[in-house]
């Protein structure tokens, strides 16, 4: 599995929401990021888990997984579904950057 390993000091600053760091080191996957970008879409767990072929106990797993890792909460639960909190929202733009950039080396490591 891909994976991208961010490691920062107790001292660094997070990015999405200017908060220190309680943890030294964290591994988020490709497939995170792109559960996290289905549940942004389908504004629903249990229709991304639908729409990424996973049964929904996964599904919030991979979510509650990335907030814990992140110690950010990125969605706002109500029995309606979800919406993105504004750290969600900034991951999200985030997100969709980095997968595009992804699919572009991979692209371009498949035409040479």
């Amino acid at each position: 599995m891909v994976g991208i390993n961010l490691t920062y000091a107790m001292a660094d600053v997070c990015p999405w929401n200017g908060s220190a760091f309680t943890f030294s080191a964290m591994s988020i996957d490709i497939r995170n990021l792109q559960c996290f970008l289905a549940v942004c879409a389908a504004g629903s767990i249990s229709k991304a888990a639908q729409t990424m072929y996973i049964a929904q106990p996964a599904m919030s797993m991979h979510m509650k997984g990335l907030e814990t890792a992140l110690g950010l909460q990125l969605f706002e639960r109500s029995a309606q579904g979800v919406t993105p909190t504004a750290a969600g929202r900034r991951l999200e733009k985030h997100a969709l950057a980095l997968l595009a950039q992804f699919d572009l080396a991979l692209d371009r490591r498949v035409s040479r």
